[in-house]
């Protein structure tokens, strides 16, 4: 089962992080290189990332964060990863579960050190339609809320004996988030209307900048997609 309070503690931005005033963009591109290569590579080019990506959090001190993500997941991805070794060889086996977790951690990597504002505003700058900007960062800042409802409707339904875990007690789980997330929409969508969520361009307070730190990973990220496409045998 999916442990509610970690995966809510790992949503939560790292506002400390150096990372944080990197521009959004950069981090963001890095993320997709590292899935691309991950994809494509072999064992021993995941292992590098997964190198670089680990230097990367320790760097931008979210550590904490990932930690509270995989807390959540200690029920689900065990019997994963005993699914996988049990259906492939040892080194396939290894590769699929390092793609799985070096990827998680880069986009984890992203969402932890990046402010919303930032992002809306670098994709606003590249000619990303308004409303695909708007609706994906509202969803976005949904998603906190949503597993905070879900954490609370588990412990009320537990109080009542309704929900004792497992699958037996999904559907009255699902029923209350819903009907939560029906009840916020009305406030919700008055809120937005009122700050002209929708209407045109913003104003940003700051300018967004591009770091040496943000280039100095981007560098390390692309050199894993170049050893992904020419084989590490060149190199090591």
């Amino acid at each position: 089962m999916l442990d509610i309070k970690s995966l809510l503690q790992a949503m939560i931005p790292n506002r400390k992080s150096p990372l944080y005033e990197d521009h959004p963009l950069i981090k963001l591109i890095g993320a997709f290189i590292v899935l691309i290569a991950l994809i494509i590579c072999r064992l021993e080019v995941a292992l590098f990332m997964a190198i670089i990506i680990l230097v990367e959090s320790i760097v931008g001190k979210v550590l904490s964060n990932i930690w509270q993500f995989f807390r959540s997941l200690r029920y689900i991805l065990p019997p994963i990863g005993i699914i996988v070794f049990l259906l492939y060889p040892l080194e396939r086996a290894t590769l699929i579960l390092a793609r799985l977790i070096v990827g998680s951690i880069a986009f984890l990597n992203v969402y932890a050190t990046t402010r919303m504002l930032d992002m809306e505003q670098a994709l606003e700058k590249i000619k990303v339609p308004i409303y695909l900007i708007r609706t994906t960062s509202l969803a976005i800042r949904l998603i906190p809320l949503s597993i905070k409802d879900a954490e609370q409707s588990i412990e009320a339904l537990s109080l009542r004996g309704i929900y004792k875990g497992g699958f037996r007690g999904a559907i009255p789980l699902l029923a209350v988030i819903l009907a939560n997330s029906l009840d916020r929409t009305e406030f919700l969508t008055e809120a937005l209307v009122a700050k002209y969520f929708l209407m045109g361009k913003r104003k940003y307070p700051w300018k967004l900048k591009i770091t040496m730190l943000g280039i100095i990973f981007l560098a390390l990220k692309i050199s894993c997609l170049i050893l992904a496409l020419v084989g590490p045998k060149l190199f090591f």
